[in-house]
């Protein structure tokens, strides 16, 4: 529901917010329109049960967009009239918090939702665990690093576990790169130097763990980056020189180099 608002925001998104002949106004065809409409389409199966398609799962807990399927389904004029931001608590709150009495009511939804339930108590506990303490609690620098917490396991987003990963070009006598010229050749017998570590997390970027989870051990960092935490857990996407945007796969993720687009994920 909360996803759907925010899309609901944009589509009144031109209101005039300074003077100008062209800034920060609507389209024609917007004004001529009335009051804007957005249409919500719902994935179902052959017999109309919500069925959320493999791309959304690892988005939300699969409770939400099932609650929202069946609190608008619930409306028996299929049109809902919002007024913003008026209404915007109600129907969060009727999804994101108190969902009980839609649970209870909505057939197949009571079990996602003591799932989402207890999933959720599970993330409060753990990030009670590992909260950065008030300075009034904290005596020393120990108290800030009690906690054995993976970076991989500080979310950024909802739903959203992040991984670095580096693209890695492989020349065809077997050096690996950071170009598809070959001309900045990577350091993988030692530990590299403090500014060749800084060019190297230069070309990392984070991506949902989700992605290259299925990566085998070929796509670990070499051995002797694992003493330094900054490279240690970094996911290496191979491609040869000669092919630059072959395709690396992982299960159902798909990622490749695009000299435009940089890298570009698909999924199955």
């Amino acid at each position: 529901m909360h996803t759907l608002l925010q899309r609901l925001g944009r589509l009144w998104r031109f209101e005039p917010l300074w003077d100008g002949p062209v800034a920060g106004r609507r389209p024609a065809w917007l004004q001529t329109r009335g009051r804007p409409r957005l249409e919500v389409l719902q994935p179902v199966d052959e017999e109309g049960r919500t069925l959320l398609p493999a791309a959304w799962r690892t988005l939300d807990a699969p409770f939400l967009p099932h609650a929202t399927a069946a609190h608008l389904a619930g409306r028996p004029e299929g049109t809902l009239t919002l007024d913003v931001p008026d209404d915007v608590q109600r129907l969060v709150e009727a999804v994101h918090g108190d969902a009980e009495d839609l649970a209870r009511t909505t057939p197949g939804l009571e079990p996602r939702y003591r799932t989402h339930q207890s999933r959720q108590r599970l993330e409060e506990h753990r990030s009670a665990l590992h909260l950065i303490p008030a300075p009034r609690h904290t005596l020393s620098l120990a108290d800030l690093h009690r906690q054995h917490l993976h970076a991989r396991d500080a979310a950024t987003r909802l739903g959203v576990m992040p991984r670095r990963v580096l693209p890695v070009y492989r020349t065809p006598a077997g050096q690996p790169a950071l170009d598809a010229a070959g001309t900045r050749p990577l350091v993988v017998e030692r530990e590299p130097t403090p500014g060749q570590i800084r060019s190297i997390l230069r070309h990392t970027l984070p991506v949902p763990a989700a992605w290259v989870a299925g990566l085998g051990r070929a796509h670990h960092a070499p051995a002797a980056w694992h003493k330094h935490a900054l490279l240690a857990d970094l996911v290496l996407l191979e491609h040869p020189t000669d092919r630059p945007d072959e395709q690396v796969r992982a299960d159902r993720h798909t990622l490749r180099l695009d000299p435009v687009l940089g890298l570009v994920h698909t999924s199955e």
